[in-house]
């Protein structure tokens, strides 16, 4: 018989060996408790990894441990720069206020940081823009939650307005814009995820109307359409964006794209005293749908054929405007709510030309006809310059006549502007007068 085997172990000592492995035992198995880990955020901000625990749950002492899905820590963020305004959207309580300037922040899985990095808007080049013509803004907000695995996710709002700003309706009557906003991932803006909560956003603006003025943030790479609508809209109109719990929100512009209208006035130079007259064009540009669009036309000197105008399919609309008096005239086109415009360009110059040929031409046409009357009398002779005074008259009232849309003489001349037409017209009333020809209406020269 082994001499081990006879020797007694006391009761005592067996028992307490007992509890102390099951002791040893009970420790090992306890889970350690749960500590939120630290991460410091940069802006931009990068996707950051946190460094959660993996805690397990063995089935059995002396098994290897199966892995089981669990939530990821809570994480205490430090940022780079201090937020104007932060607070956290959580599921169980109205959004929360909090502080970056005295501690980190503490962010568990569910809730969402809002903050504000700035008061104004950053207005990004051309080629950012993801629509034809419009342009593009980074607003000043930043969201950032835990993921599931633990990642830090952090997004920025941004904002596309259409065509650039507010245009003319389609009937002209009223302004129409729309403004595009979007919540994007702050590496890759074509990553698409929800948030764990969504936000709210207001649009306020001076305007008629602002629809939708309030809507929700859910997730990512989704563009939200607000739509703008005013009759008399200031130049430029200032849109306000607020989050719920930032009531100073921000401010940026969106201009007012009036269609423009033209003046163009040809010639710029006229005989004045009523003899000539200039045309004029009226171009509305950028408009949609003018035919028909009534023009208001306006001279400080001269008289305009027409002082309201309707646009044709082209937008185009035009007119005459006569002489009276010497100097330089403004006109003046209105339409609201376009942009109206102005021209100095036409002058009402001193006709002096006109004057010399009609005075030249009407002389010369009563010498023609003194040549041919053949031999006179020596009284006849004697009167020459007054047959002269009375050829060069002569021709200069035809010439005027002519000019004012009267035509004495009968005839139509294919010429219908210049000083041949006028030394020709006065030459025929030099050498016939006014008797025996029919009056009859023509065009001006």
């Amino acid at each position: 018989m082994n001499k081990l085997s006879s020797i007694a172990i006391p009761p005592v000592f067996l028992l307490s060996g007992i509890f102390g492995v099951l002791a040893v035992g009970a420790a090992q198995a306890q889970p350690k408790p749960s500590v939120s880990k630290e991460v410091f955020v940069r802006t931009p901000a990068t996707p950051i990894t946190a460094q959660p625990g993996a805690p397990t749950h063995p089935k059995a002492v002396g098994k290897a441990p199966v892995p089981s899905p669990v939530a990821p820590e809570p994480a205490t963020l430090r940022l780079d720069h201090v937020p104007l305004a932060a607070y956290i959207v959580s599921a169980k309580e109205p959004p929360r206020v909090v502080d970056f300037v005295n501690a980190p922040v503490r962010l568990t899985p569910g809730e969402l940081l809002v903050t504000k990095t700035s008061k104004k808007a950053i207005f990004l080049p051309a080629s950012a823009a993801t629509r034809e013509g419009a342009r593009r803004l980074l607003l000043p907000y930043e969201m950032r939650f835990l993921e599931k695995s633990g990642e830090v996710r952090t997004s920025r709002v941004v904002a596309e307005i259409a065509g650039g700003g507010l245009r003319v309706a389609a009937k002209g009557v009223t302004f129409l814009g729309e403004l595009f906003v979007e919540l994007e991932d702050a590496i890759d803006r074509t990553a698409s995820y929800p948030l764990p909560q969504p936000a709210e956003l207001l649009v306020t603006a001076p305007v008629d109307r602002v629809l939708p003025p309030i809507f929700r943030i859910d997730r990512t790479n989704q563009w939200t359409s607000v739509k703008l609508e005013a009759a008399h809209p200031r130049d430029p109109v200032t849109v306000k964006i607020q989050t719920s719990s930032d009531k100073s929100g921000l401010e940026f512009d969106v201009p007012v794209l009036r269609p423009q209208l033209a003046l163009k006035v040809s010639p710029r130079r006229v005989d004045g005293l009523g003899l000539e007259t200039a045309i004029i064009n009226v171009l509305a540009n950028d408009l949609p749908d003018a035919l028909g669009r009534g023009i208001t036309l306006s001279a400080t000197q001269g008289r305009l054929g027409a002082t309201e105008l309707k646009l044709d399919e082209t937008a185009r609309a035009s007119t005459e405007i006569r002489s009276i008096g010497i100097g330089r005239t403004e006109i003046e086109a209105v339409s609201p709510p376009l942009v109206g415009a102005k021209s100095n360009d036409l002058e009402f110059v001193w006709p002096l030309g006109f004057l010399a040929a009609a005075i030249l031409g009407g002389a010369t046409g009563a010498t023609l006809r003194r040549a041919q009357a053949g031999r006179r009398s020596a009284a006849q002779r004697r009167r020459w310059p007054s047959d002269l005074l009375f050829g060069a008259l002569a021709g200069l009232a035809v010439a005027v006549l002519y000019a004012i849309g009267v035509n004495v003489l009968g005839v139509t001349p294919t010429a219908i502007a210049g000083e041949a037409l006028v030394f020709g017209l006065a030459v025929l009333g030099g050498f016939w007068g006014f008797r025996g020809f029919s009056v009859s209406q023509a065009g001006s020269p």
